[in-house]
């Protein structure tokens, strides 16, 4: 297998991936693919998202103790737009 492949990319920016680098990423239609900058350079690789339910189940003991210390809803937006607008400065 040759270490490089060219597509073309469409006027709506978008890539068909040829089916070496589908094969080798193990990616299929509806997955989703992490492109990272390091050092300049971009790498592609396969995003591992959590499955709905698996992220229900990883964030059940994270509501249940916000739950217990009467940390709201409305207490996480706010702390998460004070990150945001703080990130900024």
């Amino acid at each position: 297998m040759p270490d490089y492949y060219i597509a073309k990319l469409t006027s709506k920016g978008q890539v068909t991936l040829p089916v070496e680098v589908r094969n080798q990423l193990t990616v299929k239609e509806g997955d989703y693919l992490l492109f990272e900058k390091v050092r300049g350079r971009y790498h592609l690789r396969k995003a591992n998202l959590l499955p709905s339910e698996e992220f229900t189940e990883y964030a059940r003991p994270i509501r249940e103790h916000f739950k217990k210390s009467g940390i709201t809803t409305s207490d996480v937006e706010r702390a998460v737009q004070w990150a945001r607008k703080n990130k900024k400065q």
